[in-house]
């Protein structure tokens, strides 16, 4: 089978379970192609973590074991894919200047939720790490209230900056 050796079993679990916590604590790489490729590289070592169930005996089993874990990789490779690519649309940053900036996505979906995140980070050379969240719909109204005042004021120069941005950003078709 592929995966022969436990050293590449563990180490294709390290990387998994270091994305994972990763993302947890809030980090991820300052450039979006980046965090793209590390999500499909957390896809590819799933899928090869999955394949050793199709050698499980007797052979019937192994195939319906083999059929199910391919299923289920199947479906968080769909998963992570469609938030990987439509994640944050329409999104605006701006600097602060102390290695901090905001960053305003507004987001839609035509038979759910709509709204905006406003999400403040703290820059570490290409490495980002979320400071505070703030989702702003319908169903999810301020969800992050014990930090709400904590960051009342930097979120509020986040919007008004932000604000500021999108009133200079002209129309193509405009003069």
């Amino acid at each position: 089978m592929v995966i022969a050796t436990k050293r590449r079993k563990l180490t294709l679990i390290g990387y998994v379970l270091a994305v994972a916590l990763s993302a947890y604590a809030g980090l991820s790489f300052s450039v979006h192609l980046l965090n793209v490729a590390a999500t499909l590289g957390v896809l590819l070592s799933l899928g090869l973590l999955a394949l050793p169930a199709f050698d499980i005996r007797p052979k019937f089993v192994g195939i319906v074991v083999g059929c199910c874990a391919f299923a289920l990789w199947l479906l968080l490779a769909l998963v992570l894919s469609s938030v990987a690519l439509f994640e944050g649309n329409s999104a605006l940053k701006v600097a602060f200047g102390d290695g901090r900036y905001c960053e305003e996505s507004i987001y839609g979906f035509v038979a759910g939720d709509s709204g905006e995140e406003l999400t403040i980070y703290q820059r570490y050379l290409f490495v980002d790490r979320q400071l505070y969240r703030q989702r702003h719909s319908q169903f999810y109204p301020n969800q992050d209230a014990k930090n709400a005042a904590r960051w009342r004021d930097a979120a509020a120069r986040c919007q008004k900056e932000i604000n500021q941005t999108r009133g200079q950003i002209r129309h193509p078709d405009t003069n």
